[in-house]
């Protein structure tokens, strides 16, 4: 059954999303911290769903990767929060034998 359906799309679709996100805080599109945190709690909790590891990992990663993002626009308070949510999630995948 396995080999008929084909999730790739989906891991697609949520890589896209990722990238949309981090563009947009980027580029001050969204640019309210509580937005901005709203917007990577949900992708943190997806981060931890399901059970294709790699967009787990991928999710989780793209939003640790925003970190510079906010140091580049001195936002250290949302950054502050960030890695708060953010490391604990990096850490399980890690005590669970990820990268």
């Amino acid at each position: 059954m396995k080999e008929l359906i084909d999730f790739h799309h989906n891991t697609v679709i949520w890589e896209k999303i990722c990238n949309a996100a981090k563009d947009c805080i980027a580029q001050n599109i969204i640019e309210y911290d509580d937005v901005v945190l709203a917007l990577l709690t949900f992708l943190v909790k997806k981060s931890q769903e399901g059970r294709d590891a790699n967009l787990q990992l991928y999710i989780s990663r793209s939003v640790a990767s925003l970190c510079s993002v906010l140091v580049q626009q001195q936002r250290f308070v949302l950054l502050r929060q960030v890695v708060q949510m953010v490391v604990p999630v990096l850490v399980a995948e890690i005590e669970r034998g990820g990268n």
